[in-house]
Parts: C-alpha cells; structure tokens; sequence
C-alpha cells in the first residue's frame, strides 16, 4: 500500500506557484529600457541582439512559470485524487 501525505503534496504545490508568480512579476525582461533605448539605437545591430537575448529570455522565463504552474496543479490534482481514494477504501472497507 502507498501512503501519500497529501499535505506535503500541496504545500509543494503552493511553493511552486509562488515561484512561478515571482517569475511572472519580473517578466518581461527589460521591457521599459527597451522602450526608451531602441527608438534611439534604430541602425544598431548591438541594439538589436540585446533586444533579441531579452526577448528569448522572456520566453525561456514565461515557459518556466508555465511548467511551474502546471506542475502545481498536477500535484494538487493528485493530493485530491489520493484524499478520494482513503475516502473510496474508507467506505469499501466500513471505516
């Protein structure tokens, strides 16, 4: 028989929201520099890669808080399925 311990199962699933919130917040990588600078620097192919790597860095960070958030409710989804399946055997069972 497999003993899951539910709760350590959604506190896990609560730290990694809460980073992936965190990850959201700083996201988009540069935007507001970028704003101001690029206007400025039109003809620079300098300008350009840098807005590129943040560019590629906001996917990168956007598809990390996305894992993060799908795993989290994975987790969460299994911790009910475990607490239905107690409750399921619970009454099989006459507990």
């Amino acid at each position: 028989m497999v003993n899951f311990d539910t709760g350590l199962m959604r506190g896990l699933a609560s730290d990694h929201r809460t980073r992936a919130d965190a990850i959201k917040a700083i996201t988009p990588v540069g935007a507001p520099e970028l704003e101001h600078v690029r206007p400025r620097m039109e003809k620079s192919v300098f300008a350009t890669r840098i807005e590129e790597t943040l560019q590629a860095m906001d996917t990168v960070a956007e598809l990390h808080a996305t894992r993060m958030r799908t795993f989290a409710d994975l987790t969460d989804a299994a911790a009910a399925a475990a607490d239905q399946m107690d409750d399921d055997n619970a009454v099989t069972f006459g507990g």
